[in-house]
């Protein structure tokens, strides 16, 4: 007992195990800090092996069977924490990456399209269909865009690190299968190539960490790099499950914007190979005073500001404007601007002329109802 009181006092913060057999004793009378774990009786109706922590909750006891003629049973003592690679499922995520040349590619299958055709096929008489119009030409730029990108399904467990690329998880399995063949041979070649790309995919991720602290310009980069060393992972904010909710906030922030599917930060102009459809489909917008529906539907991220939400002004959408409507809205924004009431907040509309784009908190290109 003096033994463990002077343990506990020079090392308060150590870990501290006691086991035995505790026959007529009781430890929790002299160390009322330390956690009985065992719970059952190990000989007869007796609980006499006994195992002490001082952290509560550590082990979860289960009764084994005796060891030889020994008179008590056997303790197994199985840790309660679980390690996050079993609480969490692995993702799969899928991915699209541009090979090289794809762009140029990409670039000629949409200068030698015939693009009339795609109006000659949604007009009847004089009048053209301006939904199918519009919905035939994205429809085939996604399907030319998936011609030429490669998808790719990666599966991310919740334990990986950045450093583990694939060819050290190829290592990896290789090293796994020399052992169970009990080839030593080729396990000793597979543990030096295996701690070989280590070292080298550390030091590649060292130098990849680095470089987002060398312009001091680029902060996105320099706070994923911070998030990067403290191992900062934000937990995905609960959100109502409830199907209508993206109704409700439909009709709450009175907001229709595109498809999403462009990353804010790649947003770049259409090359010249889009200019004449899409100048043909604006101008018969224009003129027909409609806006195809598929250019304003869109699938509303709605992220709480504060948890748990409570109502629909704790939530914050978050539409991304495709480019096709945010060349739109550029082209037509400076007349709708003049016809708005006074009534309309002045600053609504947040104007960037030298880096030629327009945020606009509510899209005015779209000034019809979802029932309409």
């Amino acid at each position: 007992m003096q033994l463990c009181t002077r343990a506990a006092e020079c090392s308060p913060d150590g870990l501290f195990i006691i086991g035995g057999d505790f026959n007529h004793a009781n430890l929790k009378s002299v160390l009322c800090k330390f956690h009985q774990h065992v719970d059952f009786a190990t000989r007869g109706v007796n609980a006499l092996d006994l195992v002490y922590t001082n952290i509560p909750s550590m082990y979860c006891a289960e009764p084994w069977p005796h060891l030889s003629y020994s008179y008590h049973i056997s303790v197994m003592l199985i840790p309660a924490y679980r390690p996050l690679v079993r609480r969490s499922k692995p993702v799969l995520k899928l991915v699209k990456t541009w090979p090289e040349g794809a762009i140029s590619a990409l670039q000629d299958c949409f200068e030698c399209t015939d693009w009339n055709m795609f109006r000659e096929a949604a007009t009847n008489g004089d009048t053209t269909d301006l939904e199918e119009y519009t919905s035939s030409v994205t429809s085939y730029i996604s399907k030319c865009i998936d011609d030429m990108t490669i998808s790719k399904s990666l599966t991310t467990h919740s334990n990986q690190k950045p450093r583990m690329i694939a060819k050290v998880r190829t290592l990896i399995k290789s090293r796994d299968y020399a052992f169970r063949a009990a080839d030593k041979d080729a396990l000793r070649t597979a543990w030096a190539k295996l701690s070989q790309d280590i070292r080298e995919a550390k030091r590649t991720h060292s130098q990849r960490i680095h470089s987002h602290f060398q312009s001091s310009g680029d902060t996105r980069h320099m706070w994923q790099g911070i998030q990067s060393i403290n191992n900062y992972r934000p937990a995905p904010p609960a959100c109502d499950s409830d199907a209508s909710l993206p109704d409700a906030l439909n009709s709450f922030y009175a907001q229709f914007e595109a498809q999403n599917n462009v990353t804010v930060r790649k947003t770049i102009p259409p090359p010249e190979q889009l200019a004449d459809v899409f100048t043909d489909i604006f101008n018969i917008s224009l003129s027909s005073t409609v806006v195809p529906t598929c250019l304003k539907a869109t699938t509303i991220f709605p992220v709480p500001k504060k948890s748990p939400a409570s109502c629909l002004n704790d939530y914050r959408p978050i539409p991304l404007t495709p480019i096709i409507m945010k060349s739109f809205e550029s082209l037509v924004m400076r007349q709708i601007k003049d016809l708005l009431p006074p009534s309309l907040d002045p600053m609504q509309f947040e104007s960037e002329s030298l880096h030629g784009r327009c945020h606009q908190y509510n899209s005015p290109s779209v000034p019809h109802t979802p029932g309409k």
